[in-house]
């Protein structure tokens, strides 16, 4: 009779919770419900299954096989139960109040932000918006997680944890130098453009996955490094005072070649387009609120990009 009793309901939403966040303070925060009743609920689906589901490693929690193998199931009843519910539940953003934090780490992110704020205080008057633009932020999964940041949009996507990774458009990386370089220019061939010096980043966190394009451009030996930065927007301010050569996203060349210091042009190679990624907690997917923020973005996003890659001459 025990194997067949009935868990209750609230015991798994603090589960899922739990192992979403890998944190109970976490998880009481996402409930709305205190550290301590958390931790008693924690302990009476402990008592209940058997088995201690989470251990202690390091700062985080980890799942124990039985609660890997449990989180699938309990994750999509509750997904269908709360579906069910929000059926019925209506979402206006014309009448909506509340704030959403989004992190735009790609180096268009001012430029995106701009264009997010005019979409929304227009659908959404009442709603108010914040951005960080900061490159490769270190606390943004911990923020993901704890809903502190409500999704994130950039080339590099998180290496790990509960999230959800969703492809908007392809950029491309192009060559940057100053306008009347003395020796590239945009029919300059591999062998002219590899005897140059480039700017080049530092090594990046390991918090965060390269795309292939950058691996594949890092890993061109013949390349020398002739100086290096810590921002991907630093490179063209170098490169615009020097004789270096650079690559950034396409996505930001209008703005820099509408400066006149700057010309844009084709790699000599091919390099493969890296996804522009909209990443959220999964722990959001049911959230009306959330489920039209992803849409809004999505849509902005996409058509900056189709912009910004028409905008370029062929």
């Amino acid at each position: 009779m025990a194997g067949r009793r009935i868990l209750d309901l609230n015991l798994l939403t603090v589960f899922e919770a739990v192992y979403e966040t890998r944190s109970i303070s976490a998880a009481a925060t996402r409930l709305g419900m205190t550290q301590s009743a958390a931790s008693h609920a924690l302990a009476r689906l402990r008592a209940s299954l058997g088995d201690a589901l989470f251990v202690r490693a390091g700062n985080t929690l980890k799942p124990t096989m039985t609660a890997t193998t449990l989180y699938p199931t309990f994750r999509d009843s509750l997904d269908n139960i709360r579906a069910a519910i929000e059926g019925k539940v209506t979402f206006d953003p014309s009448w909506a109040r509340g704030a959403f934090r989004i992190a735009i780490p790609h180096i268009s992110g001012p430029f995106i932000g701009l264009q997010l704020e005019k979409r929304i205080r227009k659908e959404a008057p009442f709603v108010s918006l914040s951005f960080d633009t900061r490159t490769l932020p270190s606390d943004l999964p911990l923020e993901l997680e704890e809903g502190r940041v409500d999704l994130a949009v950039d080339w590099q996507r998180l290496a790990e944890g509960p999230f959800v990774h969703q492809q908007i458009f392809d950029d491309q990386l192009m060559l940057v130098v100053r306008r009347g370089h003395p020796r590239i220019g945009p029919s300059s061939s591999m062998a002219e453009v590899g005897a140059e010096k480039f700017v080049s980043l530092h090594g990046r966190s390991s918090t965060w996955i390269e795309p292939p394009a950058l691996r594949q451009l890092l890993a061109l030996r013949r390349w020398k490094t002739g100086f290096r930065v810590s921002e991907l927007l630093e490179i063209p301010l170098v490169v615009a005072a020097t004789d270096y050569v650079g690559a950034i996203p396409l996505t930001i060349a209008g703005p820099l070649t509408a400066t006149g210091q700057l010309q844009i042009m084709p790699m000599p190679i091919k390099i493969p387009p890296h996804p522009i990624v909209m990443t959220w907690h999964m722990g959001r997917r049911r959230d009306p609120r959330h489920v039209w923020l992803r849409r809004v973005v999505r849509e902005e996003v996409r058509l900056f990009g189709q912009r910004a890659i028409s905008a370029m001459p062929t």
